[in-house]
């Protein structure tokens, strides 16, 4: 039988392990988000590097004409002062394709980050429990402890069924 000063190290022991799995799985998430953000940014590599170029040539474009405005003005007019007659206006690259797909992986890293850190929960409680349950002496204790109600009784699994139908196919409840 574990003593009571066992079971509060114990106790102590899986807290601390399950802030540092907890942490693991944040650090983790955070890792998961900029590969997906590095995996948006290299697939558009190649059309940032044409906008930019193409933003590079219209910019010269624009100098050059500026250039010879101004060269135009001051051989033909004694006084002059130098201006920038032609502007660029050039369009921001659109975002929407890559906002939405790291839309969609943020929503899905999220949902499995939450689904790990229920699992996490449940097993913290579970062995906090277990070292619970090992000090209960009473049989009034024990029946407390049956008290508590489980998933399957608060949430029938025919309305879980109902639940998912009423999703659709490419949603279940409990899926990530």
């Amino acid at each position: 039988m574990i003593s009571k000063s066992e079971r509060t190290e114990l106790r102590s022991m899986v807290r601390g392990q399950f802030r540092v799995l907890r942490a693991e799985v944040e650090q983790r998430e955070a890792e998961v988000l900029a590969d997906a953000d590095q995996q948006i940014a290299d697939k558009y590599a190649s059309e940032d590097h044409a906008y930019e170029r193409a933003a590079f040539l219209a910019n010269e474009a624009v100098l050059e004409a500026n250039r010879r405005v101004n060269d135009i003005l001051r051989e033909h007019l004694e006084s002059h002062i130098e201006y920038q007659y032609v502007q660029l206006h050039f369009p921001r690259q659109p975002q929407k394709r890559r906002l939405d797909l790291r839309g969609a992986a943020v929503s899905k890293i999220r949902a499995q980050v939450k689904s790990a850190l229920l699992i996490l929960d449940r097993q913290e409680a579970d062995l906090l429990r277990q070292l619970a349950i090992g000090a209960l002496e009473s049989e009034e204790a024990h029946a407390f402890l049956t008290a508590i109600p489980t998933v399957g009784q608060l949430v029938p699994l025919a309305r879980l069924s109902a639940l998912e139908a009423s999703l659709g196919p490419d949603r279940p409840v409990g899926g990530s």
